[in-house]
């Protein structure tokens, strides 16, 4: 029996969380291993374009890796055939490959890995391994999806998220620099080689959370930026609901004014440009990925289009 009565808890939300039917685990590099592992993949060939962690974690688990390039569309270059151990590892660069896309890639290479960390309303396409990051998205301490039609043969333990709330918390009532160390650490805790379970802390975040709100919001802010900003921007870009990525040639100057005003804007991937092209070293160091969550509506957005083009004048 548990414990009955006493002082409150956490409320318990009862919607429903958006990928009900997915294998839920504790983060997006547990969602890769688990695949590798249900599916018994010897190498995985990997974008140069990609968050280093993704090649520590495959150096973790002792899997063979092999790095390809992308083009001008962030579409994969590698003029391979696949062998049936192993498998393609496909960035959804900021949500910019659609499902017809990824159907043309599947047909191509046979064995995909999608990675829609960037895109997590895009549904997963049938019979394509998918995962997915609820951080990226939503202020939770920890949670992925994944999409696959084969299971593991072992029992995984549950995550526990206790101790990874204190930078939500901080910046919900202060400020994101006040709190962004306890980020920084939060961020670091899974670097480990083991696959958990998401924590039930974070399962009940995400059945509270208004998805169609965030949706509709985030496509609105981003539609926006693209309205004022697209004659800017060199990525020939419709959609997207990650962030806008707009790509500029002055995108060093444009970031630290930025930042200067308070608008954070990430560089991704600075920590992996060693062997990239012309091409992937230009999405490195010149695509702003300008925020259009849920957190901000019109307002912000004309704001950041003020700077960006008072920075430009």
């Amino acid at each position: 029996m548990n414990e009955i009565g006493g002082y409150f808890e956490l409320e318990e939300f009862h919607g429903k969380e958006y990928y009900d039917g997915l294998i839920a685990l504790n983060n997006a590099r547990s969602a890769l291993h688990y695949i590798i592992e249900a599916r018994n993949y010897k190498r995985i060939y990997i974008p140069y374009y990609l968050c280093g962690s993704i090649a520590k974690k495959l150096e973790k688990i002792n899997v063979e890796y092999s790095f390809y390039h992308v083009n001008s569309n962030m579409i994969p270059e590698l003029n391979k055939e696949i062998d049936d151990d192993e498998v393609v590892y496909i960035v959804n660069y900021y949500g910019q490959i659609d499902n017809n896309k990824i159907k043309n890639l599947k047909d191509k290479y046979k064995n995909l890995i999608v990675d829609d960390v960037q895109a997590f309303f895009q549904r997963p396409l049938p019979g394509t391994d998918t995962f997915y990051s609820c951080r990226k998205f939503f202020g939770v301490p920890d949670g992925a999806y994944l999409s696959i039609d084969k299971k593991i043969d072992r029992e995984l333990s549950e995550d526990k998220s206790i101790m990874r709330m204190s930078h939500l918390l901080g910046r919900y009532e202060n400020s994101a620099s006040a709190f962004y160390e306890d980020f920084r650490i939060n961020d670091s805790s899974f670097d480990n080689d083991s696959i958990m379970m998401m924590s039930a802390l974070s399962h009940n975040l995400l059945r509270g959370i208004d998805y169609e709100y965030v949706e509709i919001r985030r496509k609105e802010n981003f539609e926006c930026l693209h309205s004022a900003l697209h004659k800017l921007n060199k990525l020939d870009i419709e959609n997207g609901l990650f962030a806008y990525p707009l790509m500029m040639d002055d995108a060093a100057r444009i970031r630290k004014h930025l930042i200067n005003k308070k608008i954070y804007v990430p560089v991704l991937w600075p920590d992996y440009d060693v062997g990239a092209n012309d091409i992937e070293k230009s999405f490195i160091n010149n695509i702003l990925p300008l925020p259009i969550d849920q957190r901000y509506g019109r307002e912000e957005m004309e704001y950041m289009i003020g700077e960006i083009q008072n920075c430009i004048n």
